[in-house]
């Protein structure tokens, strides 16, 4: 299929990546020279061809009209470009996919936030205060910020480093002093950093996700003792109205690689199907001829195989829209499951129970985890990088006695900020002889004397090097960015009344396992232990 792609979020480099894995022609169209730049570094697919610059309506059915299909992949807050995307759809008479983002978790960071409708609820929040505010949600909206009461003297604008968007800060006035260009993705110690220097007491965002850097910034404010102004997102739907006109369906980029992969899983199928019923169909004349000439014979089917394949790629939004149907029948199923599993509990004092391994009563698509339970006390644990993730590793690690060696450029600020050092005299004086802290980046050889190891930077290619490593010399080790390449799995852990409990889940749902383990220590918390040692 020839695709059109609407760009300019990580959904869709992500999204054009997958249709061109599959064999789609992709013109995909991004809005500025920068995010040309961007998307390039990433793709290396030979069937995308970029298009640069902001189309009209006009221009976009044109595009549209050349193509089978048009995929809306930009940003949620972009609701004008969307409805354009549409009206140009509806005009060239082409099917529509939105690609959704996924809903976010904002529950845990209440503390911090101060929710805004819209940019009029925000300006108003901050017209409401008279602190300083760091402004993350882009250049194009600044000219609407000037409307904050002393602006000029309160608002330290966060925007791309090209002349685009340093041009529009300049021409509304903004202070130059106070506009900073910078590109992320922004993690929690530099959004922490930055909110410090500035002595900011807000910051501006928008509910953009985890692919926005969304949880680094509310994560920050809550360690620098700030408050997030946070811009709901918009209300993403299908108008019903012009369903009735064109195919419209949306999506997740989960949900669409799910899809791509069950399509293809049929379309080979159906592929051996051909086969079978070419081989079956045959009169005994053809069979003789065949038979003759084999190698004619073996290549038509493979062809025929081929040609159906291909034939099954250019899906329908149809066949998206039952697939989703699928899912959320069998996602309702799970649910009822579980529902079911929790009133199993009542049979827990029987004899069905009584055994100390337990059949899981959950299906799994794969084998679940098997839990180990290592003793680490006094033992070499290598964790290579700092940041959010890799702190939790290193708290969880040195509660179960391990000797942490932290390698990372900026490991002894972010431990010290994480409350993990202890700078007043001694740099490790509450950690002496546990905590071992080098400042530096990873180098080759690292992991030497650990027992286990923990890849955590935000660099792929360096976790990837301490993955190569650890395989070399037959350490097992957590990967954080890429589950398939690690050999273990850091649990949920509930220590107490000489009892160590740990929660995993199958690396599909994070959120899921981390709700989970907060009810299971709850539950465990209000035991009565002393009854149980009677």
């Amino acid at each position: 299929m020839k695709i059109v792609v609407f760009a300019g979020t990580s959904e869709g480099k992500a999204v054009s990546s997958l249709l061109a894995e599959y064999g789609h022609e992709l013109f995909v169209t991004v809005a500025t020279e920068y995010g040309r730049c961007v998307f390039e570094e990433s793709l290396t697919e030979q069937n995308i061809h970029l298009l640069e610059g902001r189309l009209s309506t006009d221009q976009m059915k044109n595009l549209i009209a050349d193509c089978d299909l048009a995929v809306d992949a930009t940003h949620p807050y972009a609701v004008e470009v969307s409805k354009n995307i549409v009206t140009a759809c509806e005009e060239s008479g082409r099917s529509y996919l939105r690609i959704m983002r996924q809903n976010q978790d904002s529950e845990s960071f209440e503390d911090v936030i101060l929710w805004a409708a819209n940019q009029e609820e925000a300006i108003n929040l901050m017209n409401e205060t008279n602190g300083r505010v760091l402004l993350t949600t882009g250049s194009k909206d600044l000219p609407l910020y000037t409307a904050v009461k002393n602006f000029k003297e309160r608002l330290f604008p966060r925007i791309l480093p090209d002349m685009v968007s340093l041009q529009i800060a300049m021409d509304t006035e903004y202070k130059k002093k106070n506009i900073i260009c910078m590109q992320g993705p922004f993690t929690h110690e530099v959004n922490a950093s930055m909110l410090e220097m500035i002595g900011a007491e807000f910051l501006l965002t928008k509910e953009t996700g985890a692919t926005g850097g969304y949880y680094e910034k509310l994560s920050a404010c809550r360690t620098v003792g700030a408050k997030a102004i946070v811009i709901r997102r918009p209300l993403e739907e299908i108008d019903k109205e012009r369903v009735q006109k064109i195919r419209m369906e949306s999506a997740t980029v989960e949900e669409l690689r799910g899809f791509l992969r069950e399509n293809e899983k049929v379309a080979q199928i159906l592929g051996r199907n051909d086969v079978t019923q070419a081989e079956n169909t045959q009169s005994e004349e053809e069979q003789r001829i065949n038979k003759q000439d084999e190698d004619t014979h073996k290549e038509n089917v493979l062809s025929k195989n081929t040609n159906r394949v291909m034939t099954s790629r250019s899906f329908s939004l149809d066949d998206l829209a039952e697939y989703k149907r699928t899912l959320a029948e069998i996602n309702t199923k799970k649910a009822d499951e579980m529902s079911d599993a929790e009133q199993m509990r009542a049979l827990e004092n029987t004899d069905e129970f009584a055994n100390e391994t337990t059949v899981p009563q959950t299906s799994f698509e794969n084998p679940p985890r098997f839990p180990i339970f290592l003793d680490l006390a006094g033992k070499r644990v290598t964790v290579i990088g700092s940041g959010n993730i890799a702190r939790r590793r290193i708290a969880a690690l040195l509660d179960y006695g391990a000797m942490v060696r932290v390698i990372s450029p900026h490991a002894s600020s972010n431990l010290q900020m994480a409350g993990l050092l202890d700078w007043e005299g001694d740099p490790a004086a509450n950690l002496r002889g546990k905590l071992e802290v080098i400042d530096r980046s990873y180098e080759d050889g690292d992991l030497k004397d650990a027992v286990i190891a923990v890849a955590a930077t935000n660099d792929r290619a360096v976790n990837h090097r301490i993955y190569n490593e650890a395989k070399e010399r037959g350490i097992f080790v957590s990967v954080a960015d890429q589950k398939d390449e690690s050999s273990y799995f850091f649990p949920a852990t509930w220590t107490g009344e000489n009892l160590s409990v740990g929660i995993v889940g199958d690396g599909s749902d994070h959120r899921y396992v981390r709700k989970s383990a907060e009810q299971i220590r709850k539950k465990l918390s209000e035991i009565d232990w002393d009854s149980l040692r009677e």
